[in-house]
């Protein structure tokens, strides 16, 4: 089962043993695409009765959008999410 919020997995049963099994987790690819993801995960959390600290990243991105614009979640990405040099700690590793 993957978790709320993608943050973790695990299996009611043992886990299978499957070689080259590998999950992958490419949460924002582009700064439009983190975006349009932060901007609709605002929304769908302001849709909800749950309590503010409930996805509060998403509501926060959703603020800076609604106040600064989309722009500003551009910024957001290529500090916290983006390399424009990869270093030795990165590595190439395409998915199939």
């Amino acid at each position: 089962m993957i978790e709320q919020g993608n943050h973790g997995a695990h299996y009611d049963a043992p886990a299978p043993r499957t070689p080259g099994l590998v999950v992958r987790h490419f949460p924002y690819r582009s700064p439009e695409q983190f975006a349009r993801k932060a901007i609709n995960g605002a929304e769908a959390y302001a849709a909800t009765d749950l309590p503010d600290d409930v996805g509060r990243h998403w509501r926060e991105y959703g603020r800076l959008a609604a106040e600064h614009g989309p722009e500003a979640l551009h910024d957001v990405f290529r500090r916290w999410f983006w390399v424009a040099e990869p270093g030795e700690d990165l590595i190439f590793d395409p998915a199939p």
